[in-house]
């Protein structure tokens, strides 16, 4: 069977995204040669699977390894492997005390399937037989891809005492687990070096490999030229210029496939591996049996980060599904930056992550920290959901140790004979009691993305994924909805309820477009330009047209270089933005046939009327007449290239095609001018839709947002907070108003929201607000 999976994914076609069959990619410039060979691994595989499935008649086993447990807290194994007999790993078992242990090297790997496969290579990868290991002479069976890293280590002369965590950790024992985890910190902190284990050579690689050398000198060479910045680079696969600024050919699609294929191997995406590059002093990085530079590795990764082509690779064809790891916070490009940062204290980063904590002094920095590494490791894939938390561990507690003064680690540890849910509680109560703010909340996800539903609302789902939290752009003071004031945490009757105080502010009326109705992926702002024509014209807290009111909520009012309020210019981006996809809009319909086009039509009526509401609302919100001549541009445009495309291949240009390419050209550059909106509010708008409250505040909420919900400030938060009144409490205002010092509202947390004209601390100005004790279930 691992015969079968491996030399199945070994030998799968490949496709560029046009459907036609890739070169080999050992050569970037289509040089053929043959796919890498992983012979090695096969022969391993077959003897593997002969020794496992033999009878014991025709075929006499060692008897199986026992481990002898440790009896000292600071205690741990380590392996010193032997020469190989009759074809098999062997190795002896050394119990040491870490803080005296000989110099050792730590494995770094993951224990599944390596390669990017899909459903079906997992499965077959899955019911391949473990493999003996000989330690002490007897039976250690381990699972493959540890298997094919020892063997290969072996051939490269790795020797010399090693710690790898499937074999050193007794893993049936779940006391010694936890124990041991807690130590893993330590343990990579004082490696010598680490092994990092990719798995076998193909394609992928042999292509990342190539375009590295490739690139990273003229990548260097540009930087040296132009500086440090990353607006040098557009985010294009195929724009001309930008090749030619680095001094290269264009390099075709099926390489950046390539490419985005080897960095989806799953040692990238592992919860651990945060831990294990973060720590290590020294790193070898292994595909097969070559070695891959760790600085060039760092600085490819860096360079294409600073090009944005890492946003087009996680939007690459193959990754449709937006399942890359290439997400920005999510990505191996942002975990050797987080390396980089952490331990090396990066002054502008320190302002950074001190200033979203909620302070400057060494506990904020230090809390900042974690609250970056919480967020990077949710989108990382961990087989058991507690090691959300339990990955971290090692690295917060090294962050706390070097702390000055030394800092208590805010995770609880390790303890995996207690549930997920009762880890994630613990662990999200004992941030809150550590912090000087409510950070911790922000990480909570909307309700349409939580799986488990064993989590009280006010815990997050560590096993979803996240958009970037409100909170987290709060550098300076961006957002600064409470005033700073420090959290006030009650005691609770149960450990699920959590209980502080906040303010009320106003409650949801009425729900405008979330991210899937309007804009690139739906319509024209149906939905919130009915809801701004039920508001004044100009809004209550600021003056504002409603108008500039709505394009500034869809980007939390600040913009890419972190101004706050985000400036004019961006109105003319909006309006170019709404311009580009509104006349989209109507040419989709328009294909679909009339009746299409006439609801698409009707669609744009509440639009139009709010654009004749005013003056700035006219110049903001682009005409019925310029929508449609934009989509006749369109439609020429598609009609000459169409006829372009279906005349005779070496037909010499024509006026013609002049005057298209020319129009074309024109139309490119008015719709480069809704790229800053258009970034600004991907960022801030998805999974949040548009509200209306009771007193025509105008707000950006979780997509699950609701008619009924209030609005709170939350002492200690850095935004307000969209909560849902449940039993006993009818709403804040009533429940304020209880005789019972130790009585509460009770509510569930639907998340963070922008509220416009309150998030300076505006709602706590205005009178004396009553203090409300609230309950979070």
């Amino acid at each position: 069977m691992y015969i079968y999976a491996t030399s199945r994914w070994l030998s799968r076609p490949r496709y560029s995204p046009y459907g036609e069959a890739c070169p080999a990619a050992s050569d970037v410039r289509n040089n053929p040669v043959p796919e890498p060979c992983c012979w090695m691994e096969l022969l391993l595989s077959a003897v593997s699977y002969l020794w496992a499935t033999l009878p014991l008649s025709l075929l006499r086993r060692p008897p199986p390894y026992e481990y002898a447990p440790l009896v000292k807290p600071r205690q741990i194994r380590l392996l010193d492997f032997l020469p190989r007999k009759d074809g098999y790993l062997r190795c002896r078992v050394e119990v040491v005390d870490l803080d005296n242990a000989p110099p050792f090297t730590a494995l770094s790997y993951t224990h599944g399937f390596p390669l990017d496969g899909d459903a079906s290579d997992h499965e077959q990868y899955d019911r391949i037989p473990l493999i003996p290991l000989l330690c002490e002479g007897k039976e250690l069976l381990i699972k493959p891809n540890l298997a094919s890293a020892l063997w290969r280590f072996d051939q490269l002369g790795k020797h010399g005492y090693c710690w790898i965590d499937q074999v050193c950790i007794n893993q049936q024992d779940e006391a010694e687990v936890g124990t041991q985890v807690e130590m893993m910190g330590d343990i990579y902190w004082l490696a010598q070096r680490v092994l990092v284990w990719l798995g076998w050579e193909a394609w992928d690689f042999e292509v990342f490999m190539k375009l590295m050398e490739e690139l990273l000198p003229k990548f260097e060479d540009l930087v040296k030229r132009e500086g440090d910045k990353s607006d040098n680079f557009s985010p294009s696969f195929t724009n001309p210029q930008i090749y030619s600024r680095l001094g290269t050919e264009v390099i075709p699609n099926y390489i950046w496939n390539g490419l985005a294929e080897f960095l989806e191997r799953r040692w990238f995406s592992r919860a651990w591996t945060l831990q294990e590059i973060l720590l290590p002093g020294d790193i070898d990085i292994y595909c097969g049996a070559t070695k891959v530079s760790w600085r060039n590795l760092s600085a490819f990764l860096k360079y294409l980060q600073m090009s944005d082509w890492h946003e087009l690779l996680s939007w690459n064809d193959r990754f449709a599904n937006g399942r890359s790891n290439l997400i920005p916070g999510n990505s191996m490009i942002s975990t050797m930056k987080l390396r980089q940062l952490i331990f090396k204290r990066d002054p502008g980063y320190q302002i950074y992550l001190g200033n979203i904590a909620g302070g400057s002094d060494n506990m904020d920095l230090t809390l900042g920290y974690i609250d970056h590494l919480i967020y990077a490791i949710r989108s990382r894939f961990a087989t058991d959901p507690r090691d959300k938390f339990f990955a971290l561990y090692g690295i917060i507690s090294r962050l706390c140790d070097i702390a000055e003064p030394k800092l208590p680690n805010p995770l609880i540890s390790p303890d995996y004979t207690i549930s997920i849910a009762e880890v994630y509680i613990a662990n999200t109560k004992s941030l809150l009691a550590h912090s000087k703010s409510l950070l911790a909340l922000s990480n909570v996800d909307d309700r349409s993305l939580r799986k488990r539903t064993d989590l009280p609302s006010w815990v997050p789902d560590m096993t979803v994924a996240v958009p970037t939290a409100l909170a987290r752009h709060a550098t300076g003071d961006i957002f600064n909805t409470s005033r700073r004031a420090l959290p006030e945490l009650l005691p609770a009757s149960n450990h699920e309820t959590l209980r502080l105080v906040g303010y009320w502010v106003d409650t949801v009326t009425d729900l405008g477009d979330d991210d899937t109705s309007a804009g690139i992926r739906g319509g024209p702002f149906e939905k919130s330009a009915m809801l701004l024509l039920k508001m004044p014209k100009f809004y209550i807290r600021t003056g504002q047209d409603r108008v500039e009111v709505f394009w500034r909520t869809l980007i939390a009012d600040f913009d890419a270089g972190g101004a706050c309020p985000a400036t004019g210019a961006l109105g003319g981006s909006f309006h170019e933005h709404l311009l580009m996809h509104n006349s989209m809009f109507l040419l989709r319909a328009q294909k679909r046939g009339d009746q299409a086009y006439q609801a698409a039509m009707q669609c744009m009526k509440p639009l139009m009327t709010l654009a004749a509401s005013t003056d700035l609302a006219a110049t903001l919100i682009p005409s019925f007449a310029e929508t449609l001549q934009r989509k006749d541009v369109y439609i020429s445009i598609g009609e000459a290239m169409d006829k372009r495309a279906d005349s005779e291949s070496h037909a010499l240009p024509n006026d013609e095609d002049a005057r298209t390419e020319a129009t074309r050209q024109k139309v490119l550059c008015e719709e480069a001018k809704a790229t800053p909106f258009a970034r600004q509010s991907g960022t801030v708008f998805a999974v949040r839709r548009i509200f209306r409250t009771a007193g025509d505040l105008l707000g950006l909420g979780p997509t699950s947002l609701r008619p009924g919900d209030h609005i709170f400030v939350l002492l200690g938060a850095r935004v307000p907070f969209v909560l849902r009144p449940v039993a006993p409490a009818e709403d804040g205002r009533s429940s304020s108003s209880s005789s019972s010092s130790n009585s509460s509202a009770y509510y569930e947390v639907v998340g963070e929201a922008y509220v416009h004209g309150i998030m300076q601390g505006e709602a706590l100005q205005r009178g004396q607000p009553e203090k409300i004790e609230i309950s979070l279930i």
